[in-house]
């Protein structure tokens, strides 16, 4: 049965605020976009997960780039080819590898610090730590990680080989420049992202999905309740060749948000693999496709 569900209706409302504010701008890729500047959205996602209705999304793709990002740590697309994941290969070199990106910072972040003149620069695995602090020091307020590396971030400039042959990241991270967790009441665990940069049509029902998963797989392994995620974007935008087709979405009619299930016996996040998760009762519209901008 069709029907407004909360997940699918906040996506229409930013897609519905862009098309009316949004700024005819130039961008990277040549293609020309529709923008705005910062929004907030939030998602209960104790009973259902945000993933939209209104056009067919591939979770399993979702959920292997997310294996691949948080739980390998790798930067090499030959696992996401391996399980028939292609959204990465236009910007990989000829070795399959994108440079220092979201893997690479989030299970071994190259710091920086100074004793006594002496500089050091340790590798952090970020995702290991913060579960780490949230086990012992629930109500602490530095649950954080960030994805943002400064000196990975590359030059703007599409010669991807040449930039990942000079130790930068293929392109700079676009999801995840800061990720906070929260603990309330009834040991609930949420999550709070900050997006510098969303393609709405194509690329933010992916990473939204990214986020929710990472939160339902911590949660999972500290034994908490998966309740929240903070979606807040700076650079919001749909690209020109896809305004026809957002529109299209937009006369959808959403149908019932679908739920996830996680094993419940996995208790070190190093162990997660995609046999792990269960998608339920996930009805959608037929998929809408479109170019992806390079």
């Amino acid at each position: 049965m069709l029907q407004l569900n909360s997940h699918d209706q906040s996506y229409n409302t930013l897609v519905e605020r862009v098309l009316k504010e949004g700024q005819v701008r130039p961008d990277r890729t040549g293609t020309g976009i529709l923008g705005i500047f910062g929004h907030f959205m939030d998602f209960d996602v104790s009973e259902s997960i945000p993933l939209l209705t209104t056009k067919k999304i591939n979770f399993a793709n979702i959920l292997t780039e997310t294996i691949w990002m948080f739980v390998q740590g790798s930067t090499n697309i030959k696992y996401l080819q391996d399980n028939n994941v292609n959204i990465w290969n236009s910007w990989a070199n000829s070795q399959g590898e994108l440079g220092p990106i979201y893997g690479k910072q989030a299970r071994d972040f190259q710091g920086y610090k100074e004793i006594d003149g002496e500089i050091l620069i340790p590798n952090i695995d970020q995702i290991a730590n913060v579960i780490e602090n949230i086990r012992t020091n629930p109500y602490s307020r530095r649950h954080l990680i960030t994805l943002w590396n400064p000196a990975t971030v590359p030059e703007d400039s599409n010669d991807f080989e040449q930039l990942v042959k000079d130790g930068y990241s293929a392109l700079p991270v676009c999801h995840g420049v800061v990720i906070q967790f929260y603990v309330s009441e009834g040991n609930r665990l949420s999550l709070q992202v900050y997006v510098r940069s969303n393609d709405v049509f194509l690329g933010l029902p992916y990473n939204l999905i990214n986020y929710t998963l990472l939160l339902y797989m911590i949660a999972n392994v500290l034994d908490m309740k998966p309740f929240k995620v903070n979606y807040m974007i700076g650079d919001v935008h749909i690209y020109k060749d896809h305004i026809d087709k957002i529109k299209l979405q937009l006369k959808r009619q959403p149908f019932k948000a679908p739920s996830l299930l996680v094993n419940p016996k996995v208790k070190n996040f190093d162990d997660y693999v995609i046999s792990d998760f269960s998608l339920i009762n996930y009805q959608s519209h037929k998929p809408i496709s479109a170019k992806v901008s390079v």
